[in-house]
């Protein structure tokens, strides 16, 4: 019996409820951020377009079965803009982890402007606290 049957289907509702819930990226004045979610036999991947942001300026950690995603891009004031619409760009989100993904098994990178979170499918879901490392 594979690890994902081992899931009931409440968990799996829950957790695809939560990657796609509409209000998940919702910042006021921002726009919504596209979320792509992936599930393969021995992961899930987690894709954020996050375009026009650098790798120091998220912040993701897991704490009591909740992953958080947190980012915030300022523009520096160095520039002489003749326009500028745009200066700051945020967001935040979080995802409840179903049973068979322990934080100690996450791992997240950023490229292209796009944050890729692979959540590798293990046993019991632990109460750690982990600080994320995006490479």
């Amino acid at each position: 019996m594979s690890v994902t049957e081992n899931l009931n289907k409440k968990e799996i509702g829950s957790m695809v409820h939560d990657f796609w819930d509409p209000e998940f990226f919702d910042e006021p004045n921002e726009p919504k951020k596209a979320v792509n979610v992936i599930e393969r036999d021995t992961k899930f991947k987690i894709e954020v377009l996050a375009p026009g942001f650098r790798k120091k300026d998220f912040s993701v950690n897991v704490e009591n079965g909740v992953l958080n995603i947190l980012a915030e891009h300022e523009a520096g004031d160095e520039e002489n803009y003749l326009r500028r619409e745009f200066s700051r760009s945020s967001f935040c989100g979080a995802f409840s982890l179903p049973e068979n993904v322990s934080p100690e098994h996450i791992s997240a990178k950023y490229r292209d402007g796009i944050l890729s979170l692979t959540l590798r499918k293990t046993g019991k879901l632990s109460s750690v606290k982990k600080h994320v490392k995006i490479s």
